[in-house]
C-alpha cells in the first residue's frame, strides 16, 4: 500500500496520472483558477442562506421545545422574530467569516466548485474575512457588479483585493493542503 506523501512524490515526478485531470470535465479544467461569474456566485450564496435558515428553524423550534417544558400550563411567549433574524444575520456572518479564514470556502462554495482567496492567492486573513463577510451583508446589491466588471469582481473584491476562483480539485500544488 502507498502512503499518501509517496503518492503526492510519484504526482510530482509524472509516474502517476493527475487525479484531477480525470474527474474534472475537458470543460471544466479550462475554467479551474479563473475568476467566478454572477450564477455561479449567486447559487453558492443561496447554499449558504439556505444553510444558515435551516439552522436557525432548528434552533427556533428546540427553543420553543425548551420553552414548553419549562412552563408547560403557563402560556409563554417566544422571543420577538426579530431577534432570530439578528441572530441569523451573526450566525450568517461568522459562518461566512470562519469558513473563508480556515478553508476558503463556504459549504455553497465546495458544492459550486468555488474558492475565495487573496489578492496574492493565499487563504484569506481572519481580519479580512470578517471585513469581506460583513461587507457582502451589508451591501449584497455588489454581488451585480460582476455584470460590467471586467475581471468578474464584485464590489467588495474590488475594494478588499479579493478573488472568488473556480478551482473543484485539490491538486499537488494546492496552497491549503499540507504536506
Amino acid at each position: 500500500m502507498t502512503s499518501f506523501q509517496e503518492f503526492r512524490k510519484r504526482l510530482a515526478s509524472g509516474e502517476v496520472v493527475d487525479p484531477a485531470a480525470i474527474t474534472i470535465p475537458k470543460k471544466a479544467q479550462a475554467m479551474q483558477g479563473q475568476r467566478s461569474g454572477l450564477v455561479t456566485r449567486t447559487m453558492a450564496v443561496g447554499i449558504d442562506i439556505a444553510a444558515v435558515l435551516i439552522v436557525m428553524l432548528i434552533c427556533y423550534g428546540l427553543l420553543w421545545l425548551f420553552l414548553l417544558l419549562l412552563a408547560p400550563i403557563h402560556i409563554f411567549q417566544m422571543p420577538v422574530t426579530t431577534w432570530f433574524f439578528v441572530a441569523g444575520f451573526g450566525l450568517l456572518w461568522a459562518y461566512w467569516t470562519a469558513s473563508w479564514a480556515l478553508s476558503g470556502r463556504t459549504l455553497g462554495n465546495h458544492m459550486m466548485g468555488l474558492l475565495v482567496v487573496d489578492y496574492q492567492g493565499n487563504r484569506l486573513s481572519w481580519v479580512l474575512s470578517a471585513a469581506r463577510a460583513i461587507f457582502s451583508m451589508v451591501l449584497p446589491i455588489g454581488l451585480l457588479w460582476l455584470i460590467v466588471s471586467p475581471t468578474n469582481r464584485s464590489i467588495q473584491d474590488t475594494v478588499l483585493r479579493t478573488s472568488v476562483l473556480h478551482d473543484w480539485a485539490v491538486t499537488h500544488n494546492d496552497p491549503f493542503v499540507k504536506e
